[in-house]
């Protein structure tokens, strides 16, 4: 006789039984709290997989919730290297980002510095203003606040990728209007390499 397809109740059982054995596993690597994000970003796919399974029709058979420890323990192992690449991409980008304004003279460095320094302090001014809320408040918590990724995620309430996704477009809008702004005075002898260091 063919087993019948999970039901809601059996799927409930599956995510919280692959989320237990994912933490398990992900806690020999990482800290509780990441163990726990990687916990039920795991136990969801599994989860929804199931559901997939149930609504067409697929009879998820005794071997296959018997082989679920083998499946989440290479679901976590995969979920942690997701991660430690995405950690070593941030962290390339905030070193490119370190090095790039390391290279940029200082605005007191040349000449009619001080009014090319306050008309680039107001394009910067202006498209931080103009950034959406999360955006900015990310942008300000990490660039003047100094806070860490993990920092910024729980103070507003996001995940740590979704940081990342706002940092990155905020620097991307900051290139653009400086890039807008240097160009705009290209004709100006004065060189527009440089940026203000007031704050």
């Amino acid at each position: 006789m063919q087993p019948l397809p999970p039901s809601d109740t059996e799927l409930r059982r599956i995510y919280i039984d692959a989320l237990e054995r994912a933490v398990r596993h992900a806690a020999v690597h990482v800290s509780r709290d990441e163990a726990r994000e990687i916990g039920h970003h795991v136990a969801s796919a599994i989860a929804r997989r199931f559901a997939e399974e149930r609504d067409r029709g697929d009879v998820a058979g005794e071997s296959t919730i018997n082989e679920l420890d083998a499946f989440v323990h290479r679901a976590v192992l995969n979920r942690l290297r997701e991660l430690w690449r995405a950690k070593r991409r941030r962290s390339a980008v905030e070193q490119t980002y370190h090095n790039e304004r390391s290279a940029v003279a200082p605005a007191w460095t040349q000449p009619d510095s001080n009014l090319e320094s306050r008309e680039l302090h107001r394009v910067i001014e202006a498209t931080i203003a103009a950034m959406p809320e999360t955006r900015r408040e990310v942008f300000l918590r990490i660039r003047r606040d100094q806070r860490s990724y993990k920092e910024v995620a729980d103070a507003l309430g996001i995940g740590v990728g979704t940081v990342h996704t706002h940092l990155s477009r905020a620097n991307a809008a900051l290139r653009d209007a400086i890039a807008d702004f240097r160009g705009a005075g290209a004709a100006n002898p004065v060189a527009r390499r440089t940026i203000g260091t007031g704050t």
